[in-house]
Order: structure tokens, then sequence, then C-alpha cells
């Protein structure tokens, strides 16, 4: 359910109070294992009073998911592709570090890497996808493109947050720079005439 700020207090703090429960059971335990019957127990609302709101579990992850989405979109509006690499992968992993325990997880369990790729392909259908660079490439090109681009930023997120966050994240932003740059660069060159290549 989208808050236009004008709510009754009352449903701003119930609403509130769902996506808090949800949040916590998510940082518990598997999604797929959530109920309505036990997040309204978390809540402590009835079920007639959650489904006010939502239809469903699912719509409620889908609103935060397209929430925490639509943030990192937002950050990367001004940046073009591929010419802003560099600033759209530090904007990640700057985004990413900011946004929480709930966030981390979505994008570091394997029992969630279905929302992460949800996530992720979001990102690139509004990003990627409307560059120039990126539609002169074939349909089997732009796929093996897309999972380069998702499977390395992603990939290394995963390791540097599963490995303890040993290296400072500017750090770790300009190594994922340097591996993404020269990779998508050399398919990128190679598929424009105008590179002499």
């Amino acid at each position: 359910m989208k808050l236009s700020g004008h709510e009754d207090l009352r449903v701003q703090k119930t609403i509130q109070s769902i996506r808090t429960a949800f949040s916590v059971m998510l940082l518990k335990e598997d999604y797929r294992k959530i109920t309505v019957t036990a997040l309204c127990r978390q809540a402590v609302i009835n079920k007639k009073t959650f489904y006010r709101y939502y239809d469903s579990v699912d719509a409620l992850l889908e609103e935060i998911l397209s929430e925490f989405s639509k943030g990192y979109v937002d950050t990367i509006a001004d940046y073009r592709v591929p010419e802003d690499l560099d600033k759209i992968n530090a904007a990640f992993f700057h985004y990413a570090v900011h946004q929480g325990p709930l966030y981390e997880k979505i994008l570091c369990s394997v029992s969630y890497q279905h929302l992460s790729s949800h996530l992720v392909e979001e990102y690139i259908a509004k990003s990627w996808g409307k560059a120039p660079a990126f539609q002169q490439l074939s349909p089997g090109e732009q796929e093996l493109f897309t999972t380069f681009i998702h499977a390395t930023g992603l990939s290394m997120y995963r390791q540097w947050v599963e490995g303890g966050k040993k290296l400072p994240v500017e750090e770790v932003i300009d190594i994922t720079n340097k591996l993404l740059s020269q990779g998508v660069a050399g398919l990128l060159q190679s598929n424009n005439p105008e590179s002499g290549q």
C-alpha cells in the first residue's frame, strides 16, 4: 500500500507495524514460511486489518522490493550507461550499505536469490535496457551481458559481506570498477564498428 502522507496517524502506525513485523520475520526465517496468520500475530493485528491494506504477503514483499529498487534507480537516474559504469557501481555499494540488514539479507541469502534477481532485473531494465550501446547488441549478447553485470557486482558484494567486510567499501568499489569496466568495454568495443576492431 502506497502511503500519500495524508493518512490517519492510526493507519500509518498500523502499516508501519505490519512492515516492521514482516521485516523482523524476514530476517529470522525463510520468506516462504511466513503466513498471514503468523505475520498478524507478530504485528499484533487481526487478518481483517492486514487484508485492508495488502492482498497477500507477496503484495507486501513486492511493495518493499519496489521501494528498494526505486531508491537505487533514483540514485543513478542521471548517470549514463556505459559511460558512468564506475559511478553506477559505486552508487550500488553506497546504496546497499545504507539500507540495513533486510536489504543485505535479500541480496546475500541463497534462499532469497529469487528476490535479489528481481531487484537486479528491474534495475537493468530501467538503466542498461535503455542504453543505445546495449540496444546494439543481439538478444543473445544482451542476455549474457546482463548476466555478467548481475553476477559480477552482486557476487562481489555478497563475497564482501560474507567475508566480514574486511576491505573498506571504497577499495571494494575500486576493484569491482576495474573488473566491470574492462569486461564491459571489451564487449561493447568489439560490437562497435567505430572502435576500429
